[in-house]
């Protein structure tokens, strides 16, 4: 599973030497990290925002406790959104599929007027009886 992790350096409420001292302290941290050593983590992509404050993590896990194992380090100092995500080519049939299911719900449930008669003797069995206000159901009733 992917996923899109969000991070965000955290600087509200602190004073300015509380945030010297923190962003210190996070360089620090991160010096120190090593990708080999998050078992079982993929990082496809590590960037950070032009202004230094954040960025983004596009991440590769089996368990999802390997995500939280590897954004814990970092609590401390970021925000953190973790997102699943999965890649554009199987979201794209995905998409279609739910748009042709909504499509067809829609029409059951807010066929146009004009197209009614034809739709409702099409989809639901009702015909319409001409001269008449009502319609007539052709089919069984259970």
């Amino acid at each position: 599973m992917k996923y899109k992790l969000e991070y965000t350096v955290r600087t509200a409420g602190l004073s300015h030497d509380q945030n010297l001292a923190g962003s210190q302290s996070l360089l620090t941290a991160f010096s120190r990290w090593k990708a080999d050593e998050e078992k079982g983590l993929t990082i496809h992509a590590f960037v950070a925002n032009l202004s230094g404050r954040g960025g983004y993590v596009l991440v590769e896990a089996n368990d999802p406790k390997i995500i939280t194992t590897f954004v814990s380090k970092y609590y401390f100092w970021n925000d953190i959104s973790v997102v699943p995500v999965i890649d554009i080519g199987e979201s794209v049939p995905i998409i279609a599929n739910s748009l042709a299911w909504a499509q067809s719900a829609a029409l059951f449930g807010f066929c146009r007027m004009l197209d009614f008669a034809k739709w409702a003797q099409l989809a639901c069995g009702f015909a319409f009886v001409p001269g008449r206000r009502s319609i007539k159901f052709r089919g069984s009733v259970a």
